[in-house]
């Protein structure tokens, strides 16, 4: 799967590390920038109750949980939360021309965004909901881990824009298995590093994009 990862380049040692050794870096959801990264609304079951009604002459049986929301602080949940911690994360997108997507993670247009062939079942797709992600837990919950990685791989839509995919990993690297061979750089970005990232990195194609004057709160394009 064609995936991006949006840089700046104000720290070039990181942009060089991802070019020369294929390698991104993975980061504890709690340093992104989303303040509600992995937050989540935890729902206990608390008992089953089961009615009997009539109906038309007949009866009808209906079962209906009884729940209690939980802090975040309850011991029950604390062992989702220790999971996710646990998890390291690299963000990356589906899109290579959003104008928003440049101007917040390539430094208003001036950094790149790489260009990454990822296995498919190697990244997952986020969930975007109207709110936290709603994880239920009864006395006999099992599957820490799928309840973890429901908290990670869910956003709310007003991040929609980003069409994000993360890599989900226990290491703070993560090796891309095919060669970087293309990077598209901002339309703002410093013509002499343009320049040197071309020189210094041979066998990658890199692309300038240009501003489009007519709709820029649409697409840029390339050149």
């Amino acid at each position: 799967m064609k995936l991006y990862k949006y840089k700046s380049l104000n720290n070039l040692f990181q942009v060089y590390d991802i070019l020369i050794n294929n390698r991104l870096h993975c980061s504890n959801i709690i340093d992104f920038n989303d303040p509600f990264e992995g937050f989540f609304v935890v729902k206990y079951l608390l008992e089953i109750q089961r009615t009997l009604r009539k109906e038309n002459g007949c009866l009808i049986g209906t079962v209906r949980g009884i729940w209690e929301e939980l802090s975040l602080l309850d011991p029950r949940v604390k062992i989702i939360v220790d999971a996710i911690e646990k998890k390291k994360v690299c963000s990356l997108s589906r899109t290579k021309n959003d104008v928003l997507l440049w101007a917040h993670y390539a430094n208003g247009h001036r950094g790149i965004a790489i260009e990454l062939d990822i296995p498919d079942d190697k990244v997952f797709k986020i969930n975007y909901i109207a709110n936290l992600a709603e994880i239920p837990l009864s006395p006999d919950s099992k599957n820490i881990e799928e309840k973890a990685m429901k908290a990670i791989k869910t956003k709310i839509n007003s991040w929609k824009y980003e069409n994000e995919y993360r890599i989900i990993e226990e290491d703070h690297s993560y090796l891309v298995p095919k060669a970087i061979k293309r990077v598209y750089c901002g339309y703002r970005i410093d013509n002499d590093l343009y320049l040197q990232m071309k020189n210094l990195f041979p066998n990658i194609l890199f692309i300038k994009y240009q501003r489009n004057n007519k709709k820029p709160w649409l697409r840029i394009k390339a050149k």
